[in-house]
């Protein structure tokens, strides 16, 4: 799985993840339709990040907006203190 951001699938995986960032919070604010960010993130949710440390924050960021696009709770909701 490829992203036209960077020639390096890890640097373009991170920025793709950015960019969904960007747009969820357009979604919450009414600026752009849900469908297009779902999409962007079941294809992120589909990504191996291996072991890059920036990627696999990268995803856990992408793993908190699929909760939040799904109404589930999130991993860090669930976790007490």
């Amino acid at each position: 799985m490829r992203y036209d951001h960077h020639p390096d699938p890890v640097i373009a995986y991170c920025i793709e993840c950015d960019v969904i960032e960007g747009m969820f919070y357009d979604v919450r604010v009414g600026l752009m339709d849900r469908d297009e960010l779902a999409s962007r993130v079941d294809r992120a949710m589909d990504f191996r990040v291996g072991g890059d440390a920036d990627a696999i924050k990268a995803k856990d960021r992408v793993r908190e907006i699929d909760a939040a696009l799904r109404g589930r709770k999130s991993y860090a909701e669930t976790q007490t203190i």
